[in-house]
């Protein structure tokens, strides 16, 4: 049923006692494992009463947009999802956009745009410019051909003798390099 209904969708839910109850699924919890539902968690509503919650943005047409199948554009969603004030049977499933809308790279739907509701029945709470979905371009990374070695340029090669003198030159500098800060020793 979650699948289905999500957290927008008034559901009609029998108690023992046989009454039917609208509710919306507030909560759910996974079997971390089995990943199968262990508790889910309902709100019941009053049908006369307004509430307030979160409806899922939905892009349709993403993948038969012209621009994203040559590869010159991304679609990127912006807003995910939008919170909505109204009675329980005007809330929406989900907002449905579509990415046919957008026609260049660069173009972009606004909430007044992309969501299409009746504002005397659905409440939100967003500015209409704000940004839902956008044509972007789509940037390729190419694998380069070799293996990049300007990090390792001006490193110097030695061989494993001079290493040793090295490190027993820096030694014997630090063993005099020490001594000459160090006090006299007072004999008592």
């Amino acid at each position: 049923i979650y699948a289905e209904a999500g957290e927008s969708t008034l559901i009609s839910l029998k108690t023992e006692s046989g009454k039917s109850k609208n509710v919306l699924i507030s909560d759910v919890q996974i079997h971390p494992l089995t990943m199968s539902p262990i508790h889910v968690s309902f709100f019941e509503v009053d049908m006369k009463q307004e509430i307030t919650a979160t409806v899922p943005v939905e892009i349709i047409n993403e993948d038969d947009h012209p621009k994203v199948k040559s590869n010159e554009g991304i679609i990127i969603t912006i807003i995910s999802e939008i919170e909505v004030t109204c009675l329980p049977n005007d809330l929406p499933h989900t907002f449905e956009v579509d990415a046919l809308q957008l026609k260049e790279v660069g173009d972009v739907l606004t909430v007044k745009q992309a969501i299409k509701i009746d504002p005397k029945k659905i409440k939100i709470d967003l500015d209409p410019e704000e940004v839902v979905l956008k044509l972007d371009f789509a940037e390729q990374i190419e694998a380069p051909a070799e293996e990049d070695v300007a990090g390792v340029a001006g490193v110097e090669v030695i061989s494993e003798e001079e290493s040793k003198a090295r490190d027993e030159a820096a030694a014997a500098a630090g063993e005099t390099a020490g001594t000459e800060n160090k006090e006299p020793e007072k004999k008592e």
